[in-house]
């Protein structure tokens, strides 16, 4: 059975957040996602995910963010990348964004901070002792698989 520091269940932004973060902090992390793509119900059902992120000085234009860290690199490189891609109603736009470069996004940032993932699986069983979940079962194409995290 593999084994994993963390495994998380579910690849929408705060599944992609917290295996990102931890992979980036030195963990072995696993993270499964139901679909064939990152981004949860952004990335699959076209749900804008987010709220009022800034606010404009209308004296100076300037822009200051209402969240940061994280969420600001995912900001920055789907601006990039729309940029880069010449979408560029999407590139800095809170009105609008493009699904798939932020699909795009993700796989990158899984990618670089050494993140496995596993997709097309669906967690179906726990086996615990009392509060703690020592394995998770999941159903994948290939059959349930049986995986260990700390």
């Amino acid at each position: 059975m593999k084994k994993y520091d963390l495994i998380v269940v579910g690849g929408g932004l705060t599944g992609i957040a917290a295996s990102v973060c931890a992979a980036r902090e030195g963990m072995k992390v696993l993270l499964c996602e139901q679909g064939g793509a990152l981004g949860g119900a952004m990335a699959n059902c076209l749900v804008m995910p987010f709220m009022r992120y800034f606010e404009k000085n209308p004296e100076t234009g300037e822009i200051s963010y209402l969240s940061d860290g994280f969420f600001r690199e995912i900001r920055e490189r789907y601006a990039k990348r729309a940029q880069a891609m010449g979408e560029l109603k999407f590139a800095d736009s809170p009105l609008y964004f493009n699904q798939e470069i932020y699909k795009i996004v993700f796989d990158e940032l899984a990618k670089e901070s050494g993140v496995d993932l596993l997709f097309h699986s669906v967690l179906c069983g726990v086996e615990s002792d009392g509060r703690r979940i020592k394995s998770v079962r999941l159903a994948t194409n290939a059959g349930v698989i049986e995986l260990e995290a700390d």
